[in-house]
């Protein structure tokens, strides 16, 4: 973690005719006061933020534009990760992984020396067989962790050459969800970047079911829905009535959930509504049900009231 110097920097925050806000910030230091320096603008509402870097000295840096990227069951997410720097070193090794409890693991791995060639260099903190070695050059060697064979790519070409070494991840699934870390190192200097990965999905519409016995029973049904849902049932007055609900939750083998939700609450409860909300994304689905009876009473009687009345005029 660097050292926070933004109380030496002169800033200057505008607010124009939009209610947009216009900020310039200033910071002067020597060429030897660090090997980079960044800017960090937050919005602490939608927790993002962007960051740039600026290389001072022949060290570098790595930045990202997005700490957490949100993608959906079956489309591709791009991990992003750049290497900041004035002059590539003679030497360096890139690697993406994926961290967690019990889960760290290595899914690509470069490795290039200028100055020497390289001959049987692995990845030593990993045991997994790994796809193929790069047949580059002699003095550069490439990995890509063999499960992540037809799932993973990192930018080749241009870009590559740009210092853009972001992850594509393809037909995301639940199982991909986690933190994944970028990382550099060249002559003992050594810069990481963590990005979260937030997985959903959006199943089937809501389906509202009402059952007439003693009581009324409505019952909602989702499915296809990741991560699982949160359930929610409120009453004509948009009161929480979610105490009177049994739901059971499913999980398939893709790990998607499928949510049942029942309540019975009295047949004189004029309007039941349940809703399922996505955690992540914050996408909310309702259906509502309006219960009749009543209405229908009133009306079978007033219809009685009127046919007694025509026909006792025409005695």
């Amino acid at each position: 973690m660097g050292q926070n110097i933004t109380a030496m920097a002169e800033t200057r925050i505008q607010k124009d005719v939009t209610d947009l806000y216009q900020i310039h910030s200033t910071l002067r230091v020597a060429d030897i006061a660090s090997d980079t320096i960044s800017c960090t603008l937050r919005n602490p509402l939608l927790k993002r933020h962007l960051k740039e870097v600026i290389a001072i000295s022949g060290f570098f840096d790595l930045e990202a534009e997005h700490d957490i990227i949100t993608t959906v069951i079956g489309e591709n997410a791009i991990l992003p990760c750049r290497l900041i720097t004035k002059y590539l070193p003679h030497s360096m090794e890139l690697q993406w992984r994926k961290v967690g409890p019990g889960k760290d693991k290595i899914i690509y791995f470069y490795l290039y020396d200028e100055s020497s060639p390289l001959v049987n260099s692995y990845p030593q903190s990993d045991k997994c067989p790994t796809s193929y070695l790069s047949p580059n050059r002699d003095n550069s060697r490439e990995w890509l962790r063999k499960e992540y064979e037809k799932k993973a790519e990192v930018f080749k070409g241009k870009e590559f050459g740009k210092g853009n070494i972001s992850l594509k991840l393809n037909n995301i699934q639940a199982e991909d969800e986690g933190k994944y870390v970028c990382s550099a190192s060249a002559n003992l200097f050594h810069r990481e970047i963590i990005i979260e990965v937030l997985v959903i999905r959006i199943g089937n519409e809501t389906s509202l079911q009402m059952h007439h016995q003693k009581v009324c029973q409505y019952e909602c049904k989702w499915k296809g829905w990741y991560p699982k849902p949160m359930i929610f049932w409120r009453n004509h007055k948009g009161q929480s009535i979610n105490s009177l609900a049994e739901t059971t939750e499913v999980q398939d083998e893709q790990n998607l959930f499928t949510v049942a939700s029942a309540i019975a609450v009295s047949c004189g409860t004029p309007e039941v509504a349940c809703a399922i909300v996505n955690t992540e994304s914050e996408m909310i689905q309702q259906s509502t049900a309006q219960h009749f009876v009543g209405f229908l009473i009133c009306l079978l009687l007033f219809i009685a009231v009127t046919v007694e009345h025509f026909f006792g005029k025409c005695k």
